[in-house]
C-alpha cells in the first residue's frame, strides 16, 4: 500500500503497488522510475466525492511514468502529467514528463466534475496510451490535454470529456460513445466510427475512416478533412457555426463581440438529417498541411443532401463556399434560405 498527501516520490527505481494506492492533493511524482499499479490493485488519484460537499479539485503532479494494470479512479483532481525542473545542461528550467499507460488488464475511470489531465510541457511530452479501458462516468466536464493512442476501449457512455490543448488522438475503439468534445485537439480516424454526438469547438478531425454522427453535431470552428466521409443519417441534426438559440459559447461573456465562426468541411458529407448553417461561414475547401499526407495539399469536399435531408442557411451571417472543380453541393433533398439578410 502507498498513500501520498502533499509528498514527493522521486528517483530511478520502479515502485510496484499490489493492493492500494492513494495520491492526494499536493503530491508530486517525478523521476525516471516507474510507478506500477499491479493487476488486482486499486488506486485513487485526487479526492473522493463526499455526499453534499461542493466539488473541488486536488492538484497533483504526475511527471513520472505510470503503468496501470489494476483499476484506477480519478476523482476531483487536476493532474499535471509533466513539470518544470532544473536542467543543468540549460542552466535553467527544462521539463520532465510522465507517460500514462493503461495495460490490457487495466481500467481508468474519470468520475465526476473537476477532472483535468494536462501537459504543461512541450507537445508530445506526456502521452496517454490505452490498451485497456478508459471510462468516463458521473456529471460535469473532464478535460484531457495529452496525446492519446492505443487499441483499448474508450467508454464515454456517461458524462462529458473534452480533449483540449492540441492533443493528438488516435482512437480505434469507441465503446458506448455518447458525446465527444474537441477543443483544440486533433482526432485521427483510421477506421469507421459512429458517435451519438460530436462537438468541435476548434481542432481537427482527419483520417480515412467514415464518421457517422447519429444525434447531434455542433461544428463551430476548426476543420474536418481526410478521405473518409461525414455521414448525418435520418434523425440527426447538425449546426455549422454558432447558432442564435442562446446556447453559451465556451469563454463567452455577456456583451462580448461575437465573431462569425468558420468551420471547414474538407471531407465528403452525406446529409439525410437536418443541418443548419447559422452565424457561420462553412467552407468546403481547405489548402494547408495534411498530417496524413505529410505535405501541403488542396482538398475540396462534395456535400450531398440526400432525399429527406435538409441544409438550411439561417439568418444574415450564414454562408457556404468552396473552390471550383474541388467543391460541390449536390441537392437531392432540400436546400433552403431562412431568416433576414
Amino acid at each position: 500500500r502507498l498513500t501520498m498527501e502533499d509528498g514527493r516520490l522521486t528517483g530511478a527505481g520502479d515502485v510496484f503497488v499490489s493492493d492500494r494506492l492513494e495520491v492526494g492533493a499536493g503530491a508530486r511524482l517525478a523521476g525516471p522510475g516507474r510507478l506500477v499499479l499491479e493487476e488486482g490493485a486499486e488506486a485513487l488519484f485526487g479526492t473522493a466525492l463526499a455526499p453534499d460537499a461542493p466539488p473541488s479539485s486536488a492538484s497533483i503532479a504526475l511527471a513520472r511514468d505510470l503503468r496501470i494494470e489494476g483499476e484506477a479512479l480519478f476523482q476531483q483532481v487536476r493532474a499535471e502529467v509533466s513539470g518544470a525542473v532544473y536542467d543543468p545542461a540549460l542552466s535553467g528550467p527544462g521539463f520532465s514528463g510522465g507517460a500514462i499507460e493503461i495495460a490490457p488488464s487495466g481500467v481508468v475511470v474519470l468520475d465526476g466534475p473537476g477532472i483535468a489531465l494536462h501537459n504543461d510541457g512541450p507537445a508530445g511530452l506526456s502521452p496517454l496510451r490505452n490498451d485497456g479501458v478508459l471510462r468516463r462516468t458521473g456529471d460535469g466536464l473532464a478535460e484531457i490535454g495529452l496525446d492519446y493512442a492505443g487499441a483499448g476501449a474508450l467508454d464515454l457512455s456517461v458524462g462529458d470529456l473534452a480533449w483540449v490543448g492540441g492533443a493528438d488522438l488516435a482512437i480505434s475503439d469507441l465503446a458506448g460513445q455518447t458525446a465527444l468534445h474537441l477543443d483544440g485537439a486533433r482526432l485521427h480516424l483510421d477506421q469507421d466510427a459512429a458517435l451519438e454526438a460530436l462537438t468541435l469547438l476548434s481542432g481537427r478531425v482527419f483520417g480515412d475512416g467514415d464518421l457517422t454522427v447519429t444525434d447531434e453535431l455542433r461544428f463551430q470552428n476548426g476543420a474536418m478533412q481526410g478521405e473518409g466521409d461525414l455521414i448525418l443519417p435520418e434523425g440527426a441534426e447538425a449546426l455549422f457555426g454558432e447558432g442564435l438559440d442562446g446556447r453559451p459559447l465556451l469563454g463567452e461573456e455577456p456583451g462580448d463581440v461575437i465573431f462569425i465562426r468558420a468551420p471547414t468541411l474538407a471531407r465528403d458529407t452525406a446529409i439525410s438529417g437536418a443541418a443548419t448553417v447559422e452565424r457561420g461561414r462553412l467552407s468546403l475547401f481547405e489548402a494547408g498541411f495534411d498530417p496524413d499526407a505529410g505535405a501541403t495539399v488542396e482538398r475540396g469536399a462534395t456535400l450531398t443532401i440526400l432525399p429527406g435531408g435538409v441544409l438550411e442557411l439561417s439568418g444574415p451571417d450564414a454562408e457556404s463556399d468552396g473552390r471550383d472543380g474541388l467543391s460541390a453541393i449536390v441537392n437531392q433533398g432540400l436546400l433552403s434560405k431562412t431568416g433576414p439578410g
